[in-house]
């Protein structure tokens, strides 16, 4: 290198270094353009690039120089950068090596390596490398960090506490540090403590969307609504592109009945979801009229972010002639929750001879009376809640399972992460969740032809395993509910005389279009009143808003109360004349729970599996004029029963009649049925 070549290349290092980018690029260009190889320039001008965050243009003169020089460990650091920068964790991992190889002793080098390791979801090669940096740097913060996120990706949340919190401790006033904090908190189930974290992070950083959307997790666990949806609102207000929060916010408006803009925020999301963007949690997509495909769309999107290509192992299990078949129901519901409550009779009347039946748990403790009982039940009962993801899969390998049953899907407290993994040769979608999993690593779902008509198989990823009859386990003992008397109407808060139609749905089902049509009801029916479950205070308040808005008195619609147990329950809805179900997403335990009294449930076929689910019960039952194929058609059989009282006491009668030789109350046939379907998926696996 000649002496001019050099004063030019120190005069660019120069200007670059006092922020003159453009003269000091042009001086590179220029000695680049006489001396297209020259090592420094090259590098140099990559750096720039870098600077200015054209990380392509960086890319392009890092892949020149490293043809030159590939045995210095500054550019195999700079260009494995410029390729994670880019998104392209994979091609910048040979770079990485070579990095962490020609400079052991850099800690940041092993960090970025971790980096890049920990997008691509190699998990435990990415906390290798992060060790190795925190060894060399026990005080580097962004190694601390990082750990604690890997962590909280394996499931290993107490290991994720401790680094976090080490982080607080070496930058207390870190808004990076108390977010990621605020976010271990809440997997741990430390809602309150996560609340006081994500506020901190707030007074640190007012203008970063992060500690807003933990903030309103957490909230929205301790069922403060109204505060998550603020939160949620803010955040959004930050980036409105941020993943899955549109949808978070419409999930918390339908929790208590904030309508404004729900319509056009709900259309927002459908659209979103068909270009594959992320911004729905797709458990919050069965409230949507659109189709099965949407609901598909929307898991795969979430499966393809949240696990990436997981690879499934293999695993084969030979039994023996007489061996049984060992089947494993996995749940985080396993307590007072109609999953859970459902499920006791069914692993009660399970055919010891044929089936050896196993119970995860992944709730924690709850110590109420159903836990308990189904503790007891299980042929052996199994809590993994606060295992790692790597502790879970060795405890769960342990037991042999040759049938997996999910009972959770896309909802609160899922494990889907050991499923994608695949915990059995057979892996199953039951109950739990009504739409498909949308991934490969689901074998069957279990329907019926009315919830899952045979034409619209397509719709699923999983192959259906079909009932006889409904798929859904109506548990109840219908003999026996009968007995005691049935709470007055004036003690429940009804009037004594007048037709009492009752929706006992989550709050979340009920959209404005059925709510509308409700009110045209009671309009239409002198004295009626609407019985809905019970809400929070600002749901209560914005449905008799509602109500008063389109000339109902909002006093016609009544509030239940929370009752003590299942037995008081099913007595004082017998008072009920008429159950009005919501469209989309259907009552499922509930209708199954008014027509275990005798009451009859109006229902609004709908276009997935959630919203024909008491279209199944009904069918199976063997009283198909109480499914309506239209808003219009529900309206007026609505009306007819409210109005003609022959007319009503026959359904009433009919159901009387149905209820105690229908196969949907039959529940030691429908058990039989189920092993059925369990026996057919292991012959044909084997």
């Amino acid at each position: 290198m000649n002496q001019q070549t050099e004063f030019m290349f120190q005069q660019a290092l120069q200007a670059l270094q006092n922020g003159n980018v453009k003269y000091g690029e042009s001086i590179l260009l220029g000695l680049l353009k006489s001396s297209p190889k020259y090592f420094p320039a090259l590098h140099v001008m990559g750096l720039s690039r870098a600077r200015a965050e054209d990380h392509l243009g960086a890319l392009q003169y890092f892949q020149k120089a490293v043809k030159i020089n590939s045995s210095d460990a500054g550019l195999q650091y700079n260009l494995a950068k410029a390729y994670s920068a880019l998104d392209r964790h994979r091609e910048s991992l040979p770079h990485h090596v070579q990095a962490t190889k020609l400079a052991p002793q850099n800690p940041e080098g092993w960090l970025n390596y971790g980096k890049s390791l920990s997008f691509l979801k190699r998990y435990s090669e990415a906390i290798s490398n992060y060790e190795e940096s925190l060894r060399l740097n026990p005080n580097y913060f962004e190694a601390c960090i990082n750990l604690g996120m890997v962590f909280i990706a394996q499931g290993e949340f107490l290991k994720a506490f401790e680094y976090c919190q080490h982080a607080i401790k070496l930058q207390p006033a870190s808004y990076e540090a108390w977010v990621k904090f605020a976010g271990v908190l809440l997997s741990l189930y430390r809602y309150g403590e996560a609340v006081i974290a994500s506020e901190r992070a707030i007074e640190l950083d007012p203008t970063s969307c992060e500690a807003y959307i933990v903030g309103g997790m957490a909230n929205a666990e301790l069922h403060q609504i109204p505060i998550a949806l603020t939160l949620f609102e803010r955040a959004l207000s930050i980036n409105p592109n941020e993943d899955y929060l549109l949808g978070r916010i419409v999930n918390m408006k339908r929790q208590i009945a904030s309508w404004e803009n729900l319509e056009s925020l709900t259309r927002q999301l459908i659209n979103d979801i068909k270009f594959g963007k992320k911004v729905c949690p797709p458990g919050s997509t069965l409230v949507f009229d659109d189709s099965a495909e949407l609901q598909s769309l929307a898991a795969q999107i979430w499966v393809q972010d949240k696990l990436g290509l997981v690879t499934q192992r293999s695993i084969a299990r030979k039994k023996g002639t007489n061996e049984k078949i060992r089947l494993a129901y996995f749940s985080s519901d396993f307590r007072e929750h109609p999953v859970g409550e459902l499920m006791q009779k069914i692993i009660e009347l399970h055919d010891r001879s044929k089936f050896h039946v196993l119970g995860f748990f992944l709730n924690q403790k709850s110590g109420d009376g159903v836990e308990r009982n189904l503790e007891s039940l299980f042929d052996e009962s199994i809590n993994i809640s606060e295992l790692s993801d790597v502790e879970a899969e060795k405890l769960i390998d342990s037991h042999n399972i040759d049938i997996a049953i999910d009972l959770n899907g896309y909802t609160d407290g899922n494990k889907t992460q050991l499923f994608a993994k695949r915990v059995a040769p057979i892996q199953v979608n039951y109950l739990g969740y009504a739409a498909t999993m949308g991934c490969n690593f689901f074998d069957y779902i279990i329907a019926d032809k009315n919830a899952i008509p045979e034409d619209k198989q397509a719709q699923f990823s999983e192959v259906v395993a079909y009932m006889p009859d409904c798929f859904f386990p109506a548990t109840f003992d219908v003999l026996g509910e009968d007995s005691g008397d049935i709470p007055s109407r004036v003690s429940q808060g009804l009037p004594a005389d007048g037709v009492v139609f009752a929706c006992f749905n989550n709050i979340f089902k009920i959209s404005p279009a059925i709510f509308t049509i409700w009110m045209k009801l009671l309009k239409a029916v002198p004295d009626s009143v609407l019985w809905i479950s019970s809400a929070r205070p600002e749901a209560v308040q914005n449905f008799r808003t509602y109500a008063q808005v389109q000339g109902v008195a909002p006093e016609r619609l009544i509030f239940a109360d929370r009752v003590p147990s299942k037995a008081d329950h099913l007595r004082r809805i017998r008072n009920v004349d008429l159950f009005l179900d919501t469209p989309n997403y259907n009552a499922h335990t509930t209708a199954a729970e008014f027509l275990s009294v005798g009451v009859p449930v109006l229902t609004l076929s709908g276009n997935t599996f959630a919203g024909r689910v008491a279209e199944s019960q009904l069918l199976t039952l063997g009283v198909p004029e109480l499914i309506a194929k239209s808003e219009e058609e529900y309206l007026n059989k609505a009306l007819d029963f409210a109005t003609d009282q022959t007319r009503l006491n026959q359904i009433k009668e009919k159901l009387q009649i149905l209820r105690m030789s229908s196969p949907l109350f039959n529940i030691a046939a429908y058990v039989k049925n189920l092993e059925i379907l369990y026996l057919q998926m292991q012959n044909r696996q084997e």
